[in-house]
């Protein structure tokens, strides 16, 4: 009983030893970006050309938003942000989506993107950096 105990904790250590090295080691990567922002924790919900709940570190970078990982870079200029929403998720953790809704060529696409209740910092951003002076003709 205590073996599998112990084979739990050092299951939890080495998760999160293995968190905080991505994170420093994407930021290190993502300073050619130049990010205005810390770095929050995301899961891809839908809207990306990567799978489901993949983990991003969401920066505000100026004039953009870059979502990035080990072997992503997506970045989405905040002149093209038309919207952003921000709500709870729906399941058993406490948990919120940021829905950014852009123009690409064009076209209106939505990213959704699921974390922690500091995500509504980043929707503040985009509200105050974008949100407003966009309007969507239908």
């Amino acid at each position: 009983m205590s073996f599998i105990i112990f084979v739990i904790i050092l299951s939890v250590i080495i998760a999160i030893v293995k968190a905080i090295k991505n994170e420093k080691q994407n930021k290190k990567k993502v300073e050619k970006f130049y990010p205005t922002s810390a770095p929050y924790t995301v899961y891809h919900v839908s809207g990306l050309p990567i799978a489901e709940e993949v983990q991003l570190f969401l920066y505000d970078c100026g004039s953009r938003i870059l979502l990035s990982n080990a072997g992503n870079d997506i970045t989405i200029s905040k002149s093209k942000i038309t919207g952003v929403d921000f709500a709870a998720a729906k399941g058993f953790n406490i948990q919120w989506v940021l829905t950014i809704h852009y123009n690409s060529d064009g076209i209106l696409k939505t990213v959704a993107l699921k974390g922690g209740a500091e995500l509504e910092k980043m929707k503040n951003i985009l509200d105050s950096s974008c949100g407003s002076n966009h309007s969507i003709d239908l």
